[in-house]
């Protein structure tokens, strides 16, 4: 890049500064220096070597005509550009004829570029010129030479008819002629100029008054181009030809009149722009000018604006700020934080500026243009509130575009399904269907909120875990100013909990039902089930009282009058069990037993049952005898297989029945398998609920409390098993349970056992005082005894037994009543326990609820028999507590 020399004749050095940071930004490599006397301008003129002179027209102590005067003496080919405030048409004209290259207006600076590098080459064309000239006088041959090599566009042009008298290769390449073709035209062909005007600007040119003309010329293709055309006489053997060097400013000129359209286009955006804008001097603050829009706005008059600076319009407290970044400037385009800007009437509003740099009529500004936000921010307030209610609403929100893409859910929303924003703006609310409503239900909610309406109702969706939940929703449409839907927005509530609730009281009140119904039949089922055997023991106990009544006949009526009591005692410990069961006190009292001699004890229980059915009766043990030992609650395991073995025999018509127990993964699992009349699929999980029988006749069919599967199943799960059947109808059913195997080691194969046969063996007379307060029970036990070994006492209350036991030290046992008036058995115990520990006392109670067997050992009793009882357990304690 070229860097040239100016020389600023100037007395105002603010001027020759703003000039010359005009030419840096256009990138206008120079060096400069700058005088404002005579002497020195003449002085730098020599020294300096300027390639340029750039002058004020006026200035106190030097004169630009006079400084143009000694550069025409000194240097006549020196450029030479006036730069001033302010010049009339006739001062201009007069410069130009006094041999200026230019003159520019200082508050039009944005043409000194290309005013200067013009001005630099006509300097260098004319310097070209004189020299062709000097050379064509010395040699014509030279002069051909230079002519047709340089490469310059360059004519020579006769002015007497305007013919091309020669024309250099570069200028048949510019004008896609060949030299021929050139030689036969006019230059009215060339610049499409009538003569009459072609003729005054030949003779402008040979008479030395103008050697720059801007011209249009045309090419051999049509094309138009812009060039300046420097052209001066030419003498050639006495005839006098204009040589013309011409140079294409096609580019320049397109570019200033760009300028020139955006400087018209820039003064009709500022003056009709919407947005208010302003210019202001950037050391000063002073407006420089505003458009309409800021006047109409800011309630101030144009005139106003110009007398005021933007402090003006700034509230008092925000002056420090102010001045604060106007110390820091920030250069070229600047989009500030929001300030806060005074109207006339004293209204305070919120503004976001946009400001750049430029140079306004010379002097440094800067442009604003001014975004009035102060209802912007009104509305973002009102939106931040809006969406901190969203967002914290206790309830989920959707908000869909109209074709059901999702935009926005709120935190509830994903709390409730589980999808984040990331997974589901964009999709669909069909992320959520279940399936559970038909497609036709979908339809219609979409054919009501399609029509502008309200959609209200409840929907089972899906989380994202797939869980189904339910919701209670309203769906809105949101409408434009025209009424069209723009949005859909969804308020929606998790109710999945009150439609439990609901369910749960729906169904609680049907099992209410349901049980009340159960209950009364089964009141009427245990009604008819105690009176039954009830009237067979009271018939056959009135019959025993013929005289006449053969011995044959009498064993048959007690044998009727021990089995019904049996069922009798069956059904009231059924009641007792499920009672208990209900209650919640049920407990398990594990022990050392043996699982193969509790089965055997089962075998001979049932085994006269099976076969009055004519029914294979079998069992199956899974561990031989001397590793049956496991700790167990015994009684409660064979009250499970009693009533499981009871049924299966019950049920069965033909076939078998079959039970015993396998080891596998450390459980115990007993089964009891049938051949009987088998169990519908649909009834299998109503068999265990209390009260119910698989049909309504089943028990008048078989008999029975409808009590004996739940009082089971109650007892297998307290010892932490589950009782489970397979069953096909007409072919039978297995009962499976299983519970904790819990083996026992180191302990001897246990016995059976066996029986009394029905005395007790007492080598010697023993007294035994009876606490009983019930003349019949005590008669019984009286009538047990009174052929025994046995001197009987008997005390009818509590506080008698305790009186005869100070009263008699002979006693040998006592048989006490828990229950009896004044002074209960357990109180009695406690008493005499006080004085005498060693006694045996055996508890026997009508109680038999869980609990009570450890009260009465706690009392100090030694044995506990519940009524009623046989004779063989009574018979056998007292022989353990006598010899």
């Amino acid at each position: 890049m070229t860097t040239y020399r100016f020389l600023f004749v100037e007395d105002m050095a603010v001027d020759a500064e703003m000039a010359i940071r005009v030419l840096r930004k256009n990138h206008i490599s120079f060096e400069f220096k700058r005088v404002e006397t005579e002497p020195d301008f003449v002085h730098e003129l020599t020294s300096f070597q300027p390639h340029l002179v750039i002058s004020d027209y006026s200035m106190p102590q030097f004169t630009g005509m006079k400084a143009l005067q000694r550069t025409k003496e000194l240097q006549p080919h020196l450029p030479f550009i006036i730069l001033t405030g302010s010049i009339n048409e006739e001062t201009a004209v007069t410069c130009m004829k006094a041999g200026a290259t230019d003159y520019i207006l200082k508050d039009n600076l944005t043409r000194l570029p290309y005013a200067v590098l013009e001005a630099i080459k006509h300097a260098e064309t004319e310097k070209q010129k004189h020299l062709i000239e000097s050379q064509l006088f010395e040699s014509e041959e030279r002069y051909k030479a230079i002519f047709k090599n340089s490469h310059a566009i360059m004519l020579l042009v006769d002015p007497d008819d305007g013919s091309i008298a020669d024309a250099n290769p570069a200028a048949c390449e510019y004008y896609g002629y060949t030299l021929e073709e050139l030689l036969t035209l006019k230059m009215d062909q060339i610049n499409k100029l009538d003569i009459t005007e072609l003729n005054k600007i030949f003779h402008k040119a040979i008479n030395g008054e103008q050697s720059l003309f801007l011209m249009r010329h045309f090419t051999a293709s049509g094309s138009k181009r812009y060039v300046d055309v420097y052209s001066g006489p030419l003498h050639i053997k006495q005839k006098i030809y204009l040589f013309s060097i011409i140079h294409d400013v096609s580019k320049r000129v397109f570019t200033e009149k760009a300028l020139k359209e955006s400087e018209e286009k820039y003064r009709l955006l500022f003056d009709q722009n919407p947005q208010p804008m302003w210019i202001y001097k950037t050391d000063t603050l002073e407006f420089l000018e505003v458009n309409q829009a800021a006047v109409a706005h800011y309630g101030y008059s144009r005139e106003e604006f110009l007398s005021m600076s933007i402090k003006t319009i700034r509230p008092t407290e925000d002056l420090d700020a102010l001045l604060e970044q106007i110390k820091n400037p920030v250069r070229n385009l600047n989009t500030s934080k929001t300030w806060r800007h005074l109207k006339k009437n004293g209204e305070l509003i919120d503004v976001e500026v946009t400001s750049h740099d430029l140079v306004f009529n010379g002097l440094e500004a800067r442009h604003v243009l001014i975004n009035d936000i102060t209802e912007r921010k009104k509305a973002e307030a009102t939106n931040r509130l809006l969406s901190k209610a969203l967002e914290q609403s206790p309830v989920s929100v959707v908000v869909t575009e109209a074709n059901g893409m999702i935009q926005y859910i709120n935190r509830k929303f994903t709390e409730i399904t589980g999808y984040t924003p990331e997974e589901v703006i964009g999709l669909t609310p069909r992320i959520s269907k279940s399936g559970v409503q038909e497609d036709a239900f979908y339809q219609k909610l979409w054919e009501t909120i399609s029509a502008k309406r309200d959609w209200y109702g409840e929907l089972v969706n899906k989380r994202k875990n797939g869980e189904l939940y339910w919701e209670s929703v309203l769906i809105s449409p949101l409408l434009d100013p025209q009424q069209n839907i723009t949005n859909y927005i969804g308020i929606k509530e998790d109710i999945t909990h009150q439609k439990e609730m609901l369910n749960e009281l729906i169904e609680a009140k049907e099992k209410a039902v349901e049980s009340d119904r159960l209950k009364t039949a089964f009141l009427h089922n245990i009604s008819h089930e105690i009176r039954t055997p009830m009237n067979a023991i009271m018939g056959f106990s009135s019959l025993l009282n013929d005289s006449d009544l053969e011995a044959e006949k009498r064993r048959f009526f007690i044998d009727v009058l021990k089995q019904n009591s049996k069922q009798l005692l069956n059904i009231i410990g059924d009641i007792i069990n499920i009672a208990t069961i209900e209650a919640g006190q049920i407990k398990v009292q594990e022990q050392t037993m043996n699982l193969n001699a509790s089965m055997s004890l089962l075998y001979e229980q049932f085994a006269p049952k099976a076969r009055e059915h004519n029914l294979d009766f079998t069992t199956n043990n899974g561990l031989p005898d001397e590793e049956a030992f496991i700790m167990a609650d015994e009684t409660k395991l064979a009250e499970v297989f009693s009533n499981l073995i009871q049924n299966a025999i019950k049920f069965t018509k033909r076939g078998s029945v079959s039970f015993g127990y396998r080891i596998r993964d450390r459980k115990i699992e007993g089964f009891v398998e049938d051949t009987g009349i088998g169990i519908p699929a649909n009834k299998q999980s109503e068999i265990f609920e209390r009260f119910r029988q698989v049909e309504n006749n089943m028990a008048r069919n078989y008999g029975g409390s409808g009590l004996g599967l739940s009082i089971a199943k109650a007892y297998v799960e307290i010892m932490g098993g589950e009782l489970k059947v397979h069953s096909e109808v007409e072919k039978g059913s297995t009962f499976y349970f299983s519970i904790p195997y819990k083996p026992v080691a180191s302990l001897h194969k246990a016995g059976h056992k066996v029986e009394s046969a029905g005395s007790i063996d007492i080598k010697e007379s023993k007294t035994i005082l009876i606490a009983e307060d019930d003349d019949n029970n005590f008669m019984l036990l009286d009538v047990l005894l009174l052929s025994e070994n046995l001197n009987i006492i008997r005390a009818r209350n509590g506080l008698e037994a305790v009186e005869a036991m100070k009263n008699n030290p002979s006693i040998d046992i006592i048989l006490m009543d828990t229950k009896m008036p004044e002074m209960s058995g357990l109180e009695a115990i406690r008493a005499i326990r006080e004085f005498n520990t060693k006694i045996p006392i055996i508890s026997q109670t009508a109680f038999a609820m869980p609990g009570d067997r450890e009260k009465a050992l706690k009392a100090g009793s030694n044995e506990y028999l519940t009524k009623p009882f046989s004779r063989a357990d009574l018979f056998d304690l007292i022989e353990k507590y006598t010899q």
